[in-house]
């Protein structure tokens, strides 16, 4: 089954629980801003904010399957906002920059028609931000998988992207903290694309054998890629 995944709760994970984005813009803004050279298409743009944050003064396409305003999410004079699937889009612009920040999960179902969106879009640069999954984000993508039917957690993809080479990676960590672990269970639904409803108990009881508090480090790679 199929699960969309809202703006709001993209936000509410991401503005409420998680560090992860203010991590990332600040590790971006400091230390690799200059991998980023436009025109830049990003790829499950979300909230937007990475772009906003980051990339405000050079030209940005983002393409999300959700539809986002302006008034609740802030965009640049320089940045398009399309609601769009990413295999339907298409252009004649060459796009030197493709951002697929934490979207893997969500275009990975077919790796040979996904390997084609990218060699048809041909950037230079290719930035990858994802998940470790070690320590217990490893535990959860192994439970999640035995336990429920159909999830979806990110996880590498061998080889990807091909005609590439890695030029660059920097690791980092960002936290999950919550009140309860009801609340941390449901932002592991988040994360692995699950419906917890009929087994919150389930999820409240693996955190609680694991964990000491609703919270936990999330360690990720930001993978700079180059065409070979």
């Amino acid at each position: 089954m199929e699960r969309i995944i809202l703006n709001k709760d993209v936000a509410v994970f991401k503005k409420k629980w998680c560090n992860e984005n203010e991590v990332i813009i600040n590790i971006i803004n400091k230390e690799l801003r200059n991998f980023f050279v436009p025109p830049v298409l990003d790829v499950g743009y979300g909230m937007g904010d990475i772009a906003y944050l980051c990339l405000s003064d050079i030209p940005v396409t983002g393409i999300d399957i959700n539809y986002a305003t302006p008034k609740k999410f802030p965009l640049a004079d320089k940045h398009l906002r399309l609601k769009k699937d990413f295999f339907d889009f298409t252009t004649q612009k060459q796009y030197n920059t493709l951002l697929l920040s934490h979207v893997l999960q969500y275009i990975d179902n077919d790796l040979n028609k996904l390997e084609r969106k990218i060699e048809e879009i041909k950037a230079q640069t290719i930035i990858i931000i994802a998940n470790k999954n070690d320590g217990i984000m490893g535990e959860l993508v192994k439970w999640v998988t035995k336990v429920f039917p159909e999830p979806n957690p990110e996880v590498r993809i061998l080889n990807f992207p091909k005609k590439y080479y890695l030029k660059k990676s920097k690791s980092f960590s960002a936290q999950l903290q919550c009140k309860t672990f009801e609340q941390l269970a449901e932002q592991v639904s988040y994360l692995m694309i699950i419906d917890i409803s009929k087994k919150l108990k389930d999820t409240v009881f693996f955190l609680k054998n694991h964990l000491e508090k609703p919270e936990f480090t999330i360690n990720q790679d930001i993978l700079i890629y180059e065409r070979k």
